[in-house]
């Protein structure tokens, strides 16, 4: 199984009021911050082998800021995606893990 999706990053502080502050989505509640660990134990827990927790943050958000570039100007919450990751808040990982 694979699963690649942005998480909180573990140990960061005050991660879900941080990133309310950045970005709308989380404010609302569209999306919500959530600990990429909690899905590595889920998945143990769940009686998954060989869970992998890999970030790949660094080749996904330069490109996605670039892009959302395009439609949104600097400032506005679309663009603290990028500003999260720089503050290691949120990143985007690679999670997998098999059945045994």
């Amino acid at each position: 199984m694979a699963v690649a999706s942005f998480f909180t990053v573990d140990g960061a502080p005050s991660h879900a009021e941080r990133l309310a502050g950045l970005l709308d989505s989380f404010a609302s509640g569209l999306d919500i911050a959530r600990p990429v660990s909690r899905l590595a134990d889920a998945l143990g827990e769940a009686g998954f082998a060989d869970v992998e927790v890999a970030s790949i943050g660094d080749q996904v958000w330069p490109g996605w800021d670039r892009w959302l570039a395009r439609l949104w100007k600097p400032g506005t919450w679309p663009r603290n995606f990028l500003a999260a990751w720089e503050q290691q808040i949120l990143d985007y990982y690679l999670v997998t893990a098999t059945r045994p």
